[in-house]
């Protein structure tokens, strides 16, 4: 199967700028007034209700430094970009599975954030490149807040000349920050199907176990793609990060 959408990468990266969210917020306050809101700040005594902690940037460095990218709040003027990365059917689905119908549409994504606000249980971002501050991908965080877990879902790396170069591992490994630093999350999990082997070796690297395969999952026209369910727990992100040069 020969698909052009391109889902997760490796990398070596610099730094990565980002903003702590309070309460799913809806504005931003900080450093500077245009910075986006992209992690959750925690309170100890109720993690889930943090409107009254100070939104604030952090900026981090690390080792073997080539790149640093942005997770920026998606606004509705990031959707005509985000549409134009969807081609076909298939792409649709290996992207989002069925959540939209194709063709993609504008309608379709202001549904979806529309519930996110409302519901306040999902965190949907737009990537950039930091140097150039161009929108490269995209990605998202569904939580559960009854079991202390969450879903990733939906990473894109949409534009093509940031395909094979690093970023869609250093998205894993920031949402992953996100999840587990920021939100004290005991399990993250995620869908991948079986054949997309590139973004299964990412996953796996990030630290993801394969709990199971779903077999023949989603017909696509003739077709039938199988699902990998892919899980890592709190103690098994820690330990990998003690051992891990990125």
């Amino acid at each position: 199967m020969n698909l052009t959408l391109e889902l997760v990468f490796n990398l070596d990266y610099e730094i990565l700028k980002y903003t702590n969210l309070t309460n799913c917020v809806r504005t931003s306050s900080g450093r500077n007034s245009s910075e986006e809101i992209v992690g959750i700040s925690i309170s100890n005594q109720d993690r889930w209700n943090v409107k009254n902690r100070n939104v604030n940037i952090v900026e981090r460095k690390d080792k073997n430094i080539t790149m640093c990218i942005e997770l920026r709040k998606f606004k509705e003027e990031n959707i005509t970009q985000l549409i134009k990365w969807i081609h076909s059917k298939e792409e649709l689905m290996l992207w989002a599975g069925p959540a939209y119908n194709f063709p993609f549409t504008k309608e379709q994504m202001l549904i979806e954030l529309n519930k996110a606000e409302k519901e306040c249980n999902k965190l949907i971002y737009s990537v950039s490149e930091k140097k150039g501050k161009l929108i490269i991908g995209h990605c998202q965080i569904l939580l559960d807040k009854k079991n202390n877990s969450a879903r990733f879902g939906k990473i894109l790396i949409g534009n093509t000349k940031f395909r094979g170069k690093g970023f869609g591992q250093q998205i894993i490994k920031e949402l992953l920050k996100i999840g587990f630093v920021d939100l004290k999350l005991h399990r993250i999990d995620l869908g991948v199907f079986d054949f997309n082997t590139t973004a299964i070796k990412s996953y796996e690297k990030s630290g993801f176990k394969k709990e199971g395969l779903l077999r023949d999952y989603r017909k696509v026209g003739d077709k039938y793609w199988s699902l990998i369910n892919m899980s890592i727990l709190e103690n098994e992100y820690y330990e990998l990060e003690e051992t891990t040069i990125y």
